[in-house]
Parts: C-alpha cells; structure tokens; sequence
C-alpha cells in the first residue's frame, strides 16, 4: 500500500525505537531470568514480524535481545532455554539464519564498548571468553557454537590489525 508522508514518519520513528531497545526476552528489570516465558515470547514475536512481512528485521532483532543476557548474574552466560531457541532458529527458509547470526555478533561486539587501544591486547580476554562459549555449547548446540566462534573470530581479527599498525604506525 501506499503510504502517507505522516505513515512514513511513524514507521521511520518506530524503527528507530526499534532498534535502541536493548533487553533480554524474560529477564526483568532487576536482571531475574523467567525460561518458562521464552518461548512464548519469542514465538509471538516472530508472529508479529512475519505478520508486518518483516521476518528477516525479526530474526536479526531476535539475535540482538538474546545477546542481551546478562553474563555477570549467572554461571554460564547462556542459559539452555536461549541456547535451544537459537538453534530451533538457525534455519530461516530453508537456509542458515544469517539475520539472526548477525545480530547476536554484532550486539556483543558493540557491547564491549571503548576501549584502550593497546595494541590489540585488550582483546584477548575476549578472545578466550568467546572461544569458552563456543567450546562448552559445540555438541548440544552447534549453531550457538558457531555464533560465538563468529565473535571470537572478530575480536581476533581486530586485535591482529591493532598489532600491525602498532608495528608499522608507530
């Protein structure tokens, strides 16, 4: 359908909500995580954005609100529930779910926020970090394996091209 100059306005403001909110399905304001309501939640969420024809935005949305369990309240960061969704969606029509891949990688990169350059050292913990992720999930759950050695790999390869211009910059 066509839409009104007011239509295109709303829809341009929303998204851009859309996409500052940063919070994990079923964990509440005091950080208390709820699985029993993931699913549901995850499955009306999909509803609605499969319903908009906005299924891909969905999915790469999906990634970026997993991405936000917060790592300092628990033992391990990602809980079995989460773990479970992800890989019930690693496939998006008949193919690898690249959007939701992406935005689980990019929201934990860009929540490591600044840092001190130093020569790419400031890296390496989360190099290790990421790299544990991927190597206590990799046999029950390989697409989440996957996306946290996609965020190790990032982090590594940042930390290599500080260290080269370190070499040759400075």
């Amino acid at each position: 359908s066509t839409l009104t100059n007011e239509e295109i306005k709303i829809a341009e403001n929303a998204g851009c909500i859309l996409y500052d909110i940063k919070f994990c399905p079923c964990v509440n304001d005091v950080g208390d995580y709820h699985s029993d309501k993931l699913g549901a939640w995850i499955d009306d969420f999909l509803s609605i954005t499969n319903d908009n024809n906005q299924s891909r935005i969905g999915m790469y949305l999906l990634g970026t609100f997993l991405a936000h369990f917060p790592k300092d309240r628990y033992n391990t960061w990602l809980p079995q529930e989460i773990c479970q969704s992800i890989e019930e969606n690693k496939l998006f029509r008949g193919e690898r779910n690249e959007s939701l891949l992406q935005g689980f990688c990019i929201e934990c990169y860009n929540m490591v926020g600044p840092q001190c350059i130093n020569a790419g050292r400031e890296n390496i913990p989360l190099i290790a970090e990421y790299t544990s992720y991927a190597q206590a999930v990799k046999l029950e759950y390989p697409f989440c394996a996957e996306i946290f050695r996609c965020i190790a790999r990032e982090f590594e390869l940042e930390s290599q091209t500080r260290r080269e211009r370190a070499v040759h910059e400075y």
